[in-house]
């Protein structure tokens, strides 16, 4: 059905200014995890940090995430960012998830974030290239969660799952012919 759907071209959302994001939090899986998490983030925090960076890997209860970006959001007074990072492994290439848990994590997520990163990590693409329905669907997933979230793509030069582009020199500039 995604597929088979077509999608409103997204409203252009201006970042805002004087972000300093860290990444990457990810799901504490439990207390001790959970106090690093916090002690990292309140000393990034003295460091000048305003942002972080949530990866889920669609895995996570929603419920949890949302909690998650709450906590940080009101205890440490921080913005929270999201991306869908995919599976951590080159080694399976199965990016997607089942649409319906999907949606729900976008919407929920998207609902109490101040940002979106639309490529990251599993789904950067170096390692996957996005086709129009799924960012697309993404976006507008994400959209129907919170309106004015600014949405931030991707700009890569190089080597990408699409292609073995190895006519970058050393110094990360193109080789022209």
């Amino acid at each position: 059905a995604i597929y088979k759907n077509t999608y409103e071209p997204i409203e252009k959302i201006e970042l805002p200014k004087g972000v300093k994001m860290i990444a990457e939090m990810q799901m504490p899986q439990n207390e001790t995890e959970a106090n690093t998490l916090y002690g990292n983030l309140i000393y990034r925090k003295t460091q000048g940090f305003n942002a972080v960076l949530l990866v889920f890997h669609g895995n996570e209860q929603t419920y949890d995430l949302v909690d998650l970006v709450n906590a940080v959001k009101t205890k440490l007074d921080m913005q929270v960012w999201f991306a869908f990072g995919g599976m951590e492994s080159l080694l399976d290439s199965q990016v997607f998830i089942n649409p319906d848990k999907y949606s729900d994590l976008l919407i929920k997520v998207a609902s109490v974030c101040d940002g979106f990163l639309a490529n990251y990590r599993r789904t950067s693409s170096h390692l996957f290239i996005q086709d129009d329905a799924f960012m697309r669907y993404t976006a507008e997933q994400v959209r129907i969660g919170n309106p004015l979230i600014p949405i931030v793509g991707e700009i890569y030069l190089g080597q990408t799952a699409a292609s073995d582009d190895n006519s970058l020199n050393n110094t990360g500039k193109r080789r022209w012919n």
